[in-house]
């Protein structure tokens, strides 16, 4: 029963609305997908919920000029906003898509390959981030506290955009857990799924 519950983006994925989707990524039916992350929302309940690229895929389509779509996008946007009533939501930017509690940050992630939690933790100091799907770690040299932690994801691991891609075996389930104390210092530990069933470790 933690405090603070957050949610580190990517709740839904919305392939067939990105950027050069594929003829089959196109055909995807987008219900169960709706479903399934509004569903996670509504269950889980997080106090903040830091939107991920996949989820800014909605809300880019309402901007489109196909009307249909645009129409769509924006009743499925109302439909995801009544899951997260309640939820603070920090849109999809690398410019104030950040959750400050204490001395640590939370992101969805801007970064992409092996260095990712580095190269977080250059920008951003220490901070928690989702994004790549791995769990890593990584303390950059500072005179003040500076470490990136990506703590995996809740998803399918191999994918079928990921599934002749050997970087996608650093994958792993997981997620962050800790104490965060009235002075703003942390401590941070993580869950991650070993042999089928959910490592917990202090």
């Amino acid at each position: 029963k933690p405090d603070i519950k957050v949610h580190l983006g990517d709740c839904f994925d919305f392939r067939a609305l990105r950027r050069n989707a594929s003829d089959e990524e196109s055909r995807d039916r987008l219900g169960d997908d709706i479903e399934a992350g509004c569903k996670f929302l509504r269950d889980y309940k997080p106090h903040y919920w830091l939107q991920g690229n996949h989820d800014k895929r909605i809300y880019d389509a309402i901007k489109s000029d196909d009307g249909k779509l645009s129409g769509f996008a924006a009743y499925v946007s109302q439909e995801i906003d009544d899951a997260a009533k309640g939820v603070q939501v920090i849109p999809y930017t690398a410019f104030t898509g950040v959750l400050k509690l204490g001395h640590l940050k939370f992101i969805h992630g801007y970064h992409t390959g092996m260095n990712a939690a580095r190269e977080a933790a250059k920008v951003y100091g220490s901070v928690i981030m989702g994004h790549v799907h791995s769990i890593d770690h990584y303390s950059v040299a500072s005179i003040d506290r500076r470490m990136g932690r990506s703590v995996g994801c809740l998803c399918q691991l191999e994918m079928d955009y990921n599934s002749n891609k050997p970087g996608a075996l650093r994958h792993a389930n997981g997620w962050a857990y800790g104490l965060l104390y009235p002075n703003g210092y942390y401590e941070v530990w993580k869950a991650e799924e070993v042999g089928g069933r959910f490592e917990v470790a202090g």
